[in-house]
């Protein structure tokens, strides 16, 4: 009898993101092939991937690409980027075996990256296929601060493990990646949560009339000080974590006892930053979005054109984020006409190409 297929994922612990791109195919594909074997490979906490994925899997915690540096929940450290990777890329020989021996160890019959690299360029070394999804790459990230040619070492060694992927699959709206030949766009990749609204209502006793904001700065943390923030007549707010006040206006997260997609259907919109996971899920569910301006990422001009044409998308400074200064922004953004949602394609699209390298 032929075993059963062995997919190995390794998903970068850079926020929460990159596995919001990875768990809605990876729980499809286990729908479509329930004896597949998964073993999963990340700096994430172990708790954070059981919550998202649903079939069982082996963890491996693991740091498994650098990311970035970041001064704040939004805004990259730019001036530390080249010295940060530079100290990565020292033990670079030493990373590659340790992948080298996980990959022996576990002999998967493909790997899925989101988006490490070395673990790329060390399974084509080793003849395992490899895929690598995500709407950026590392190499693309790390050449919008710092001025690069391919003579740049660490550059060079990037784009190289990116170019020795099988495929690299974009899910949109992502980076243009012209420089990897086998780069192949697919659909929008989101969850797609249910609307309970008058749970929440019961729950965290908002009045009919109340607006429900939340707020969802990604995996990093902001320091934002909430309690400063102008309370704004029929709006509740909805943070991360309970605030120590005791405003009424005020609550966090945690309270609801719902799933945070099913809660993000259900807002009247979400105080964010430009990043693929959120901006995606909240045009798939409807959600308006209020983003916090990050001029410098690589990815934001790509996001937002999107998001103004599948949602609603409103922006504010990073000094009207922290003040608080919001109650305009969101009067215009509820003004928008409503589109009709976007449906997340890129889900099957993915999966029928992870199944073809999974049977063959």
């Amino acid at each position: 009898m032929k075993p059963s297929p062995h997919l190995l994922v390794v998903i970068s612990s850079h926020g929460f993101g990159h596995l919001a791109q990875c768990a809605p195919v990876i729980n499809a594909l286990y729908q479509r092939l329930p004896e597949m074997r998964l073993t999963v490979c990340s700096g994430l906490p172990e708790g954070v991937l059981r919550e998202r994925l649903h079939p069982w899997f082996e963890y491996r915690s693991m740091d498994t690409d650098p990311g970035m540096p970041m001064s704040s929940a939004w805004e990259v450290d730019a001036i530390r980027v080249r010295e940060f990777y530079a100290g990565y890329h020292h033990d670079r020989e030493e990373r590659a075996r340790e992948f080298g021996q996980f990959l022996c160890e576990t002999s998967p019959d493909l790997v899925l990256a989101n988006i490490p690299y070395l673990v790329l360029a060390v399974a084509r070394q080793m003849g395992f296929p490899a895929i690598a999804l995500c709407s950026l790459n590392w190499a693309s990230i790390y050449a919008g601060y710092v001025p690069v040619d391919e003579s740049d070492p660490v550059f060079s060694d990037m784009l190289s493990a990116y170019r020795a992927a099988d495929l690299f699959l974009i899910p949109q709206p992502g980076l243009p990646m012209q420089e990897l030949p086998a780069a192949r766009s697919v659909g929008p990749i989101a969850r797609i949560g249910r609307r309970r609204r008058p749970e929440l209502t019961g729950r965290l006793k908002l009045s009919p009339t109340d607006r429900l904001v939340m707020v969802g700065l990604g995996g990093i943390p902001a320091q934002i000080d909430y309690e400063r923030w102008p309370g704004i007549p029929g709006v509740r707010w909805l943070l991360p974590r309970q605030p120590s006040t005791s405003r009424q206006d005020m609550t966090g997260m945690d309270t609801t006892g719902l799933p945070f997609i099913d809660v993000l259907a259900s807002c009247d919109a979400i105080v964010t930053k430009p990043g693929y996971g959120v901006f995606v899920e909240a045009a798939c569910n409807a959600t308006p979005v209020l983003t916090v301006e990050r001029p410098d990422w690589p990815e934001t001009p790509f996001l937002v054109d999107w998001l103004k044409q599948h949602g609603n998308c409103g922006t504010v400074t990073a000094g009207q984020l922290h003040a608080g200064d919001l109650s305009g922004a969101l009067t215009e953004l509820w003004c928008q006409p409503v589109p009709t949602a976007p449906h997340p394609c890129g889900i099957e699209e993915t999966v029928d190409i992870l199944l073809d390298y999974l049977h063959r």
